[in-house]
């Protein structure tokens, strides 16, 4: 096998180093990260829709379609609560998401 390029070299270090600030970033305001992630998630989402509108109202009916009523109630219902969520093994959360 021969040796990594020089470029693939340097986009290792680049991402060590994006991770350390990072991770750095985090340790120091610990509310920014999930603030800025969750108000970039809601832009694209938003932006999509009104760009794309049909395309929203097919993926939202695909997803009416892909989980009937009742499993998304069961799926609701430990992901809105942190207890139940954190208690339920991962094994039984991820049977939720399969079609019955």
């Amino acid at each position: 096998m021969s040796p990594p390029s020089q470029a693939v070299v340097r986009r290792g270090e680049t991402l060590r180093s994006l991770l350390r600030r990072l991770v750095a970033i985090e340790h120091r305001w610990p509310w920014l990260l999930p603030t800025v992630s969750f108000a970039a998630g809601w832009t694209m989402i938003l932006s999509y829709a009104i760009v794309c509108p049909w395309e929203a109202v097919a993926s939202g009916n695909l997803l009416a379609r892909v989980f009937p009523a009742k499993q998304i109630a069961a799926i609701l219902e430990p992901s809105l609560d942190q207890q139940k969520l954190e208690a339920m093994p991962v094994h039984r959360f991820v049977d939720l998401l399969a079609r019955p």
